[in-house]
């Protein structure tokens, strides 16, 4: 045959293949959504809190569970089912496990395993994790989950105004004595407040769409002194706390195994298991940051969660103590034991869980090459939110601490609205602070004693 015969016939398959791709491209639509403005499209239809509630409506009003935003060109995708984040996110996590720069690249958020990249280390923490916190294990963590109760209750007793700041303590205290085996100090305790700060900071690092650089990547290599540089030099700073988080902790218990005083720990039990004289620094930085992932923030968030809705429902809290008084009496305060006996306080816990929960949205996603699901097309480099309100692995303990604590308080105090100085009722805002953890804006309650027995 004539080359140039063949070339033709090269040509035309080449011209029918490329005509072919982009007809499917434009056949192949995009998922539903709201109708955006020009330029700057669906910005000003993503409410600044409470967004996860959105996009439900959303997904009922397109009839899917998909969603597609343009938000300043960039496309975001929701995923509103569970069917559709683990076809996604878990199925296709080669292609979808991309994370946002700001947050993993620049400032090191990923210390957090629930943030890293679906990798070998992620399933190898992601295992470990569950080793220590699965149902049939966290039993033996009930000593020290009652013991931080009862010492919580004699600060609200002393200092009623300050109940966020002693949760904050407790759940440090237990996450740390836990993970670590290491004491805290009563106030400004170096190891709550470094993971309590990196909490604080991923929250805000990880927001979706709150940096430029988390649309346009490239810009992660942009020098810290470049003029609009101002993320480079905040990130290199809160690097710095994110790194302190969990390397403070790992420094202490190494000295102390060393020194042969190490309490039993979590930690303790990881570093043991590792061979002496091998180099494995990047495993002890490693089990360094499970220890610190075991804080989250998960409890702090809904033990404030769970005094805002005491306010705002008095008729529950009052069935509850009900409840408490015809099974525990008046004459002690609540223990495990009396678990199977309080389903309505169980239940409570599970609502405000679920009506407050602490991680609405999974950690956002890039898509790192272009895909298609139900017949949508889904462009390469969208920032794809699992809205799918995901099983923590940590949950089982997280709802053994959050009921102890349930049932000792509403054992021991009444939660009221306050009073104003003109005797007014103080008004709760019931308003949060976004990120990806929530935590309550600071409201006030009174912690009113319900009987001499309970102050004793």
């Amino acid at each position: 045959m004539d080359l140039r015969l063949l070339d033709l016939v090269a040509g035309i398959l080449t011209a029918t293949l490329v005509i072919g791709i982009l007809f499917r491209r434009r056949r192949v639509q995009l998922p539903p959504g709201p109708r955006g403005m020009p330029i700057v499209g669906n910005i000003y239809d993503v409410p600044k809190s409470f967004e996860w509630l959105e996009y439900q409506k959303w997904s009922r009003e397109f009839d899917s569970d998909v969603i597609y935003l343009n938000l300043l060109g960039t496309s975001v995708v929701i995923l509103n089912s569970r069917q559709a984040v683990d076809d996604l996110l878990e199925k296709k996590s080669s292609i979808y496990s991309d994370r946002m720069p700001m947050g993993i690249d620049l400032v090191g958020c990923d210390w957090n395993f629930a943030l890293a990249k679906y990798n070998d280390s992620w399933r190898l923490r992601r295992k470990i994790f569950h080793r220590h916190f699965q149902p049939s294990v966290i039993s033996k963590y009930r000593p020290r989950v009652l013991k931080g109760t009862r010492e919580v209750l004699r600060y609200l007793l002393k200092e009623p105004d300050n109940f966020i700041a002693h949760f904050r303590h407790f759940v440090g205290a237990l996450s740390i004595g836990i993970a670590y085996g290491l004491e805290v100090l009563l106030e400004d305790d170096p190891y709550i407040s470094n993971i309590d700060r990196a909490m604080h900071i991923t929250a805000k690092a990880t927001r979706t769409g709150a940096y430029l650089v988390d649309s346009v990547p490239i810009l992660k290599y942009v020098p810290a002194w470049f003029p609009g540089a101002g993320f480079k030099r905040q990130a290199a700073e809160w690097r710095k706390c994110e790194i302190a988080a969990s390397e403070l902790p790992l420094a202490s218990v190494k000295k102390q195994m060393a020194d042969g005083v190490a309490p039993p720990s979590i930690l303790r039990s990881l570093l043991s298991d590792l061979d002496e004289g091998g180099d494995d620094a990047h495993l002890e930085k490693m089990f360094g940051s499970i220890g610190a992932t075991t804080f989250a923030g998960e409890n702090l968030s809904s033990f404030g969660s769970f005094v805002l809705a005491m306010l705002l429902y008095p008729d529950v809290q009052r069935k509850a103590q009900e409840d408490i008084d015809r099974v525990v009496g008046s004459d002690r305060l609540p223990d495990f034991s009396d678990q199977p006996s309080l389903p309505y306080v169980a239940a409570i816990v599970k609502e405000v869980m679920r009506w407050r929960p602490v991680l609405p949205l999974a950690v956002t996603h890039r898509l790192t090459e272009e895909d298609e699901y139900k017949g949508y097309r889904i462009p390469a480099g969208s920032l794809v939110i699992g809205n799918s309100w995901r099983l923590c692995p940590g949950r089982h303990m997280a709802f053994e601490i959050m009921w102890m604590t349930v049932a000792s308080i509403l054992a021991a105090f009444t939660l009221e609205k306050p009073l104003g100085e003109d005797g007014a009722v103080i008004e709760p805002g019931g308003e949060y602070d976004p990120g990806l953890l929530i935590f309550p804006k600071p409201f006030s309650c009174a912690f009113k004693l319900r009987s001499k027995a309970a102050e004793d």
